[in-house]
């Protein structure tokens, strides 16, 4: 996959991220009503090893120690940057500077990576299928698997982080306490690349594809149980719940943004079209 430009919003959306494809990172804030930038960061390997991908962590984390620095008692300030040479850079915005470098087993492309909700650790997937972990109690790697036969584009961690959904040209579902595929869902044509999961359900949006996908990730069923039309391609989505009560957000490459509304308690397997 090319590389783009990715941006990312904090979870209080206090903060906005911007990786460019030569390597720098751009932090905005939006104090007073108005945009600002607020620190522009460019590693000492960013010709060679670009960002291909970015995550705020959660909020009410602390920023680990770094050597020579004192540690930061602050809401989370973290930035997960995964590169084209494997690494996942880990950036502070107080600190100014990088806290630690992931390095993962076999230096292949990172496409996506995503925190458990704690900020405790997170995942990369890449370009070889691989899914590494890494702690930020230890800051080092703490496993390998390769659920995938293909490249790992997408990644969606579960509330609890017992569910780890991989995007590939399929979707895996893996069992990240049983450390097993439980359930690999088809139907996408082109590589998965967004994933997001409410409760049960997982949505999923892919390359060129002009509808987001929803799955149940119970049962033995394998194909999609809702679809929701957008006669465009998909760019992007964001999901707002409320029990059984969806919101998804999704714009367009045309830079358009169609709004649905799903109960997800009645029987779905149906094509949903915009409010």
């Amino acid at each position: 996959m090319a590389t783009q430009l990715s941006t990312m919003f904090s979870s209080d959306c206090s903060k906005l991220a911007m990786a460019t494809p030569d390597g720098r990172l751009t932090v905005w804030g939006n104090g007073g009503g108005s945009s600002q930038l607020l620190q522009q960061f460019s590693p000492s390997t960013h010709l060679s090893a670009v960002t291909t991908c970015l995550a705020w962590a959660p909020t009410s984390l602390a920023t680990p120690k770094k050597k020579k620095k004192k540690p930061s008692q602050s809401k989370s300030d973290l930035v997960a940057m995964g590169t084209s040479a494997g690494t996942v850079l880990l950036y502070s915005t107080i600190q100014g500077d990088l806290v630690t470098t992931f390095k993962t087993e076999n230096s292949t492309r990172i496409n996506s990576v995503v925190w458990n909700s704690s900020a405790s650790s997170l995942y990369a997937a890449a370009e070889d299928g691989s899914v590494s972990l890494f702690s930020l109690a230890t800051l080092c790697l703490v496993s390998t698997v390769r659920p995938c036969p293909g490249p790992a584009h997408s990644l969606a961690l579960s509330k609890d982080g017992s569910i780890l959904a991989i995007g590939s040209r399929n979707i895996v579902i893996w069992d990240t306490v049983r450390q097993m595929v439980v359930k690999t869902v088809t139907g996408h044509a082109s590589p998965v690349c967004r994933l997001n999961i409410v409760d049960n359900f997982l949505f999923s949006s892919s390359v060129a594809e002009r509808v987001v996908s929803v799955w149940s990730m119970e049962g033995p069923e394998t194909g999609s149980v809702l679809s929701l039309g957008v006669n465009q391609g998909v760019a992007d989505f964001d999901l707002h719940s409320s029990g059984c009560q969806v919101t998804a957000a999704v714009v367009t490459t045309e830079g358009r943004v169609a709004v649905f509304k799903a109960d997800l308690s009645q029987t779905l397997a149906t094509t949903l079209q915009p409010v």
